[in-house]
């Protein structure tokens, strides 16, 4: 059983899975919840490899004491990190806007674009000094099964708290897409573990 804080009722926004009362708002979401930076870093230098490793000379990242991380071995996972990574980094990039078309349609057809952008914007807020602190740690427990995909971002507000959400994934046409996670209703995409 999962608690979701920060939900807000009709023509919700985002829910972020932060404990602490003045986070309510950050993310998934994360978008992030939400929701997502240094200790994963995916490789897409075009050539050879398809791993994600940690960054040269950083230590490599230790699942959470129920979790499996994840190490992708083929394109597939390495799109399921970036989204994630993403879902995440978005908002402290001051890029949130953009993460709506990472989206499945069924997604955007219950969150408007405008009230997904509010969203990020009321999550900025809500998180002030500390919006730059939100940060990707990896992710862990993924399952892949076809065309559709869950697992666990693991995500942080660096050197404050280390939160976790439950994070689904599907392919429209061909390409990796944030889904919204089961039991979320409007713009909420992401429902909390801890944190």
């Amino acid at each position: 059983m999962s608690s979701r804080r920060g939900r807000r009722e009709p023509g919700n926004l985002p829910a972020f899975p932060l404990g602490r009362a003045e986070l309510i708002a950050a993310g998934f979401l994360v978008f992030g919840i939400i929701a997502i930076i240094a200790a994963v870093a995916v490789t897409s230098g075009g050539g050879g490899s398809s791993t994600t490793s940690a960054p040269e000379g950083s230590p490599t990242p230790a699942p959470s004491a129920s979790g499996v991380l994840f190490q992708p071995a083929d394109a597939d996972g390495e799109a399921i990190v970036a989204l994630a990574r993403k879902s995440i980094e978005s908002l402290p990039q001051g890029q949130w806007p953009s993460l709506y078309d990472d989206f499945v349609a069924s997604f955007q057809a219950r969150c408007s674009a405008t009230d997904f952008a509010q969203g990020g914007v009321d999550s900025a807020n809500a998180l002030g000094s500390n919006l730059s602190l939100l940060a990707f740690k990896f992710m862990q427990d993924v399952v892949i099964n076809g065309e559709v995909a869950h697992g666990t971002i693991v995500g942080e507000l660096t050197g404050i708290s280390e939160y976790q959400v439950s994070a689904y994934f599907a392919r429209e046409d061909g390409v990796w897409k944030l889904d919204a996670a089961p039991d979320t209703t409007g713009c909420e995409a992401f429902t909390r573990i801890s944190g």
